[in-house]
């Protein structure tokens, strides 16, 4: 008997120590301490901002997880400051073989406001213009959304700037709340260009339209009569004379 106590304090000395081992990793993968499995992302993607080159001007880009896929989106509407950089390139290098609009012949803004306020008017040439350049000069891929990517960063009836509240016009782009994953005016303000299938149409309300119309379903497709009152010969591809309700809202594939 005396013999075998050592042997059997040992034994239940091991018992002990492998229940505490036990215990202590169910703890630990309950309470989400456990180490992550390698390959497996842990956390959402990260926002990332894009400078405008030349200038002080930034654009925040937000992830959307759609689909089993991950793409980014502006936080806000692509405002004046941006386009213009891109229309004029004052500061900015000049960027071979992108095509951009000629100086606008009226004053696009409508006197909405200029320095903050979402660009509008433009074309989807204009629009997609921006994005070709943008990506040139900054070696990343941006581009026009398709409408589920639009639909997917929102929700259904959203607060926005609409027919109720807006006075007529255009407001400041992140002048209300974001929503739940950090976007402004992904319903109401302007409506945003996108595409379906190839065709080509703006999607979630503006400020003209009432606000139980405001909704990321919203779409309204482009047509001939967004520019029929331009008096140029020919008609411009780059301005719509009759949509001051369109503006555009830009997509990166990758970071």
């Amino acid at each position: 008997m005396t013999t075998s106590q050592p042997l059997e304090s040992r034994r239940i000395a091991g018992w002990i120590l492998l229940f505490a081992v036990s215990f202590t990793s169910c703890r630990s993968s309950a309470s989400g301490d456990a180490s992550p499995t390698p390959g497996v992302p842990t956390s959402r993607p990260e926002a990332f901002t894009v400078n405008l080159p030349g200038t002080d001007v930034s654009i925040e880009m937000l992830p959307v997880e759609n689909a089993g896929r991950t793409y980014w989106l502006s936080s806000t509407e692509v405002p004046w400051e941006a386009y213009d950089v891109f229309l004029y390139e004052k500061e900015a290098p000049r960027v071979d073989a992108v095509s951009r609009p000629s100086a606008p012949y009226i004053s696009v803004d409508r006197g909405f406001g200029y320095r903050g306020y979402p660009a509008i008017s433009m074309s989807l040439a204009g629009a997609r213009a921006f994005c070709e350049w943008l990506s040139k000069s900054t070696g990343r891929a941006f581009r026009i959304p398709e409408r589920d990517e639009l639909r997917a960063a929102g929700g259904a009836n959203e607060r926005g700037w609409s027919a109720a509240n807006s006075g007529g016009k255009t407001h400041p782009i992140a002048s209300l709340d974001a929503n739940a994953l950090g976007f402004h005016d992904l319903a109401g303000n302007v409506a945003e260009w996108c595409l379906e299938d190839g065709r080509a149409g703006v999607a979630g309300g503006c400020f003209q339209d009432p606000p139980n119309t405001l909704d990321r379903d919203a779409i309204r497709w482009a047509t001939p009569r967004w520019n029929a009152s331009d008096p140029q010969i020919p008609k411009s591809t780059w301005w719509l004379a009759d949509a001051p309700f369109v503006g555009f809202r830009i997509l990166c594939e990758r970071p």
